[in-house]
This record gives C-alpha cells, sequence and structure tokens, in this order.
C-alpha cells in the first residue's frame, strides 16, 4: 500500500491491458516499452484470456468473446477501484519518456473538466469526414466513477446484444463506445451516456503514424501506429534518453522470434507423433530414414535456438542422427516432448 501510494503521489497511473496467447509477441514489446521508462510493474495489470478457441480469426466466436472478456475485466478493475484512475492501454500502444510527465497534465484536465474519461482521438482515414470527434478505444483514461461505471457496463450491455450468427458482422467495442457519446464541435468537456462526462487527449501527446526517421519526439507521450508496425531503430528520440526503451524493444522483438520458432518446432515434433502413432509397427521400416533425418535436423534447430552457435550439425545432432538411422525407431521415442 505504502508503495501504490507513492507511485500515486508521484503522478504515475496504473495501467490496464488484456493479451492472450496469440498476441505474446505484441505483449512482449508493450513491457519492453514501459521496461524502459522503468514503469514499476505495480502498475501493470496485464489480464491473460489465453488461448482462444478455433477458429481465431476477425469475426469469429472467439473474437466476440475476446471483446466481451476485454469488457468484463474493465468492469471488474472498475469495480475493485472505484474513485481511482486507470489507463486503459492496447497491446500496440508503445510508451515514450514524455508519457511520465503527461500524466500529470491529464489528471489536472480531468479535474478541471470534472471528467470521467479522455479518450485518444480517432484517426482513421477511412470516412474521415463522416467521423468527426470519434475516439479511439485503444488509450483512454477512466476515473472509475458511477458514471463511468454505468457507462461501461452500458457498452458490455449493447456489446452482449450482437447477434452471433454465421455471415454477421458484429461491431465492435469501440462502435458502442461511440454510440454512447455526444460530440460538440468546438472543443471542451463533452458528454457522454449515465451522464459521464468525457474530453479529449491532446493531439500532441499522441503519434498515430510512423515517425520519420531523426523525427523530434521528445514531447510524444505514446505512439499509437494505425495498424502498422514501428521499427525500434525508427523510433529515435533527439537527445537519446530513449535508446534504453529501443534496446529493449529490440531484444523484445527477439525473444519473440525465439518464441514463434520454438513452436514451429514443437509442432513439427507433435506431427512426426502423429505421423508415428497412426502409421503400423510394420511400415514404419519403409519410413525410418526419412523420420530419423528429420528429428536429427529438428535437434540442430533446437541447439541453435540454445545458443550453440550456428545452425551447423554438432556432435550431439549427427551422433543422435546416427543413433535414430541405426536402430528401429518407437513410437515411445517422441512421447517426451509437448
Amino acid at each position: 500500500m505504502c508503495a501504490w501510494v507513492a507511485e500515486q503521489a508521484a503522478g504515475l497511473l496504473p495501467i490496464l491491458t488484456v493479451s492472450s496467447d496469440s498476441r505474446r509477441a505484441a505483449l512482449a514489446a508493450w513491457e519492453a516499452s514501459l521496461d524502459g521508462l522503468r514503469y514499476p510493474h505495480s502498475l501493470r495489470f496485464v489480464v491473460h484470456l489465453g488461448e482462444s478457441n478455433p477458429p481465431p480469426g476477425y469475426c469469429t466466436a472467439s473474437w466476440a468473446l475476446a471483446h466481451e472478456r476485454k469488457l468484463q475485466e474493465v468492469i471488474g478493475y472498475l469495480t475493485a477501484h472505484r474513485g481511482r484512475r486507470v489507463i486503459l492501454a492496447d497491446l500496440g500502444i508503445k510508451f515514450f519518456p514524455a508519457f511520465i510527465q503527461a500524466q500529470p497534465r491529464w489528471l489536472r484536465m480531468m479535474d478541471s473538466g470534472n471528467l470521467d474519461m479522455l479518450f485518444m482521438r480517432e484517426r482513421g482515414h477511412e470516412l474521415a469526414e463522416l467521423r468527426e470527434g470519434e475516439v479511439s478505444t485503444r488509450l483512454v483514461v477512466i476515473h472509475s466513477t458511477e458514471p463511468a461505471l454505468r457507462f461501461w457496463n452500458q457498452v458490455l450491455q449493447n456489446q452482449l446484444a450482437e447477434p452471433r450468427m454465421a455471415s454477421y458482422l458484429p461491431y465492435s467495442v469501440q462502435h458502442h463506445v461511440n454510440n454512447l457519446l455526444t460530440y460538440f464541435a468546438g472543443g471542451g468537456p463533452q458528454d457522454g451516456a449515465h451522464g459521464a462526462s468525457w474530453d479529449y487527449l491532446p493531439d500532441e501527446d499522441v503519434l498515430t503514424f510512423e515517425p520519420s526517421e531523426g523525427q523530434d519526439l521528445s514531447r510524444v507521450a505514446v505512439c499509437a501506429p494505425l495498424g502498422a508496425k514501428v521499427p525500434a531503430q525508427q523510433l529515435v528520440e533527439t537527445g537519446g534518453t530513449s535508446a534504453p526503451t529501443f534496446a529493449a524493444l529490440e531484444e523484445a522483438e527477439a525473444r519473440a522470434k525465439a518464441d514463434a520458432e520454438v513452436g514451429r518446432i514443437a509442432s513439427e515434433i507433435r506431427r512426426l507423433r502423429q505421423e508415428l502413432a497412426s502409421n503400423p509397427q510394420g511400415q514404419l521400416e519403409r519410413y525410418r530414414a526419412a523420420l530419423a533425418l528429420a528429428a536429427a535436423q529438428l535437434l540442430v534447430e533446437v541447439e541453435a535456438l540454445a545458443g550453440r552457435g550456428t545452425a551447423e550439425p554438432t556432435a550431439l545432432s549427427i551422433g543422435a542422427e546416427k543413433k535414430a538411422v541405426a536402430a528401429p525407431i518407437q513410437v515411445d521415442d517422441f512421447e517426451t516432448v509437448d
């Protein structure tokens, strides 16, 4: 509790995000950008939804369930932390050093305007003339007040009311949020459903496009590119104070690639196991050499990932290949690998 009080006194807000097994690489990059700022781990709240049921992809049942679960987690957090503020940040958000300095300004905005929410402005390029005033749900600062709780509960109810049927294109959370907000041109605090009040995060704090090389990002708090991956080496802040952030991002990307390669190898091993299990023992002799070679090649790749150097065959892998060719393959040989 003492640590939380100290962090709040310093103007730092807790950050809430929702992840799944399929977004491990995005989560690693998200965490890395906060690591570069030395953002306290005690203020990071990551909800893991686990692996989605197949089939994955846009507008599938698992996609709809993930949206519903995300809203439920947001409401659960707000209910458990009444009277406090939290930043809801999508995994695509990258944080810059100015993020630390921006938070006290955001809090002053909310206090002076008696605001329940601050939204990032939607800057999508499609039909922009028809989307004036639209907000994005990728980055939201929420004050857990009664109006805010009723607002997000209404968003959840509207999301749950969406039909689930083949060929039906469901609306997203962002659509339901915007439907519950009233926008008046001219700026200043805006109104929302259930008495909630809101406004935009300052435009100068949010970068929504890929920065050019050498661009001064010293005043940018967060980067939220529109559906594009921002290479870490492009995000160079003047003065070099963000170097730890981008070094951590590059390290996270390398770890994510290694994780993906490990997953591919594990999948190949499972396939080999299935082939072995589905073939009668008498027919295995026909495929013994090919399967043994495949197993040896996988071992070479595992050794390379483990840091043994290049993917050239080592004494261990060559020995394994000779042993596999010399001895009949048993179905149990792969049972210890999942």
